[in-house]
């Protein structure tokens, strides 16, 4: 009944469609009567207002330089893979998914100085 509820638009649709599926119903031995539920829009208000899971994630910056040759990236996150099997207690919270690298921008010399 929910689901025909929340893909039916209005109550026309709904009745369209109930029929259909009550009979599906009483052929594998339920009886149960369908109606439209004119609170739909409450309920779908209700779902945004749920929290979403936040992602928790740890983030490596390490600062970009022209003169580093070195993919430091890379290189972190290759340590990461080899450090942290997973077989390791803490796979869980270093891993690919957990630990990211975004390059940092640092401020000119020159020009501070």
């Amino acid at each position: 009944m929910k689901r025909i509820n929340t893909n039916s638009k209005n109550e026309e649709i709904f009745n369209h469609a109930a029929p259909i599926y009550t009979e599906a119903l009483k052929k594998s031995g339920f009886n149960q009567n369908f109606k439209f539920n004119k609170d739909k829009e409450e309920n779908n208000k209700n779902k945004e207002d749920r929290k979403k899971r936040s992602r928790k994630i740890t983030w490596f910056n390490p600062p970009f330089s022209y003169s580093v040759s070195t993919n430091v990236a890379k290189t972190f996150l290759s340590m990461i893979d080899r450090h942290f099997p997973k077989t390791n207690k803490l796979h869980k919270i270093f891993n690919r998914n957990t630990v990211k690298v975004k390059y940092s921008c640092m401020p000119n010399v020159n020009l501070t100085i």
